[in-house]
């Protein structure tokens, strides 16, 4: 081929770069573009397949065009270390797979109705434009970090996350502390599944934990890890609320010093009551409270 150089500036397009490599045997200079835009086959072509072809590639914002996988965005971002911009949809965990960061701009879109809240807190790493999540109706926590719940939501208020606010969540977290419950139950209109909490203050009542009738499966309420001495008072109504209006058992965990108090409010009458047991009925729904210490300070009144 002739022996041009050939020195390019400003933006360019992959495809008018492949087509200057063809009129020359020289390499071309590209210290000057600023950014390359083209279909993933066209940046490939350029920056791997012709890559010895240019003069100071890889420093230059790249946009891909069409179509592409999280796979071939993890190509670009590898040959190319400047901005990435492309878009992208998948479910949170595949997308979670992205080696962009958050200066790149993929706009992410969510599919699928399930999430973890782990990867849509990733998500939110992995670009500068919001991270749309309309879809998503069920956020899952992650076994041993129910703050990633609540991140999540703080993201979507922040607006760096979009869509969320009406799923249901279910916390499988044991650690789950009445603060991060009732945060979580404010953030979303659904559901909030949620088997045990922790107290830590001072005094605990179920309307702690927010609106009951966005809680649901609480079976367990820990007081005994915290080194708080703690009241709970808990009010049987409430107990039905928190568990949508179902016959149940619950839990009570005391520490040593903590004291427990059942409140029994609309015509709740006991079945039985025995010192770290009380069971009762309204006619129609029969409730279990079992409290649980090493101690005598558990008090189940009326």
């Amino acid at each position: 081929g002739d022996a041009l150089s050939l020195i390019v500036t400003g933006t360019a397009k992959a495809a008018d770069l492949i087509t200057l490599d063809g009129k020359t045997a020289e390499d071309i200079t590209v210290t000057a573009v600023t950014a390359i835009t083209g279909t993933y086959a066209e940046l490939y072509k350029v920056y791997q397949t012709n890559a010895l072809n240019f003069k100071d590639l890889g420093t230059q914002n790249v946009t891909i065009t069409d179509k592409v996988t999280v796979d071939q965005i993890n190509v670009i971002k590898e040959l190319a270390t400047a901005k990435v911009t492309a878009a992208v949809s998948g479910s949170a965990a595949d997308l979670a797979k992205l080696s962009t960061v958050g200066t790149d701009a993929i706009t992410l879109t969510v599919s699928g109705t399930t999430a973890a809240a782990t990867d849509l807190n990733i998500l939110n790493g992995k670009t500068s434009v919001p991270v749309n999540a309309v879809s998503v109706t069920t956020i899952t926590s992650d076994a041993t970090n129910v703050a990633d719940v609540l991140a999540a939501y703080v993201a979507n208020t922040a607006g760096t996350i979009t869509g969320l606010g009406n799923e249901t969540v279910t916390i499988t977290d044991a650690a789950a502390t009445v603060a991060n419950v009732a945060a979580i139950n404010t953030a979303t209109s659904g559901l909030v599944d949620v088997a045990e909490v922790d107290v830590t203050a001072a005094t605990f009542s179920l309307t702690d934990l927010g609106l009951l009738t966005g809680i649901t499966g609480l079976t367990t309420i820990d007081a005994a890890t915290s080194t708080n001495v703690s009241t709970l008072t808990l009010n049987l109504a409430d107990l039905l609320a928190a568990n949508d209006g179902a016959s149940f058992n619950i839990a009570v965990k005391l520490g040593a010093e903590d004291t427990l108090n059942l409140l029994s409010t609309d015509n709740w009458v006991y079945v039985q009551s025995t010192f770290d047991n009380g069971t009762y009925t309204n006619g129609t729904h029969i409730l279990t409270v079992t409290g649980t210490t090493d101690t005598d300070g558990v008090v189940i009144g009326a």
